[in-house]
């Protein structure tokens, strides 16, 4: 039988394609859904959530929100000067 390792982590993907208009709000709202998920799931772990660009934004809105769970945020190069100062990705 495998056995389960509880070092490991459970990888979850998202990918946005390009023609999908689902605002900002929609995707912090479709991933803080799935942080709490897994927070129900295993609710003695953290939650480790890798954002990069826009990714690493919507990291940070769920972490804002989410301030009970135990998140460990990993951002690579966040947008947020396109965030403070207007960005193009409700218009793209």
């Amino acid at each position: 039988p495998i056995t389960r390792d509880p070092r490991m982590f459970d990888v979850w993907c998202l990918h946005i394609p390009v023609q999908d208009r689902t605002t900002f709000q929609g995707l912090v709202e479709y991933v803080e859904r799935t942080v709490k998920s897994e927070r129900s799931r295993a609710p003695d772990r953290p939650v480790y959530l890798v954002g990069e660009s826009i990714g690493a934004c919507i990291a940070l809105a769920v972490a804002a929100r989410n301030r009970d769970v135990d998140l460990v945020l990993v951002l690579v190069n966040p947008g947020l000067a396109s965030i403070i100062h207007g960005t193009s990705f409700h218009r793209s």
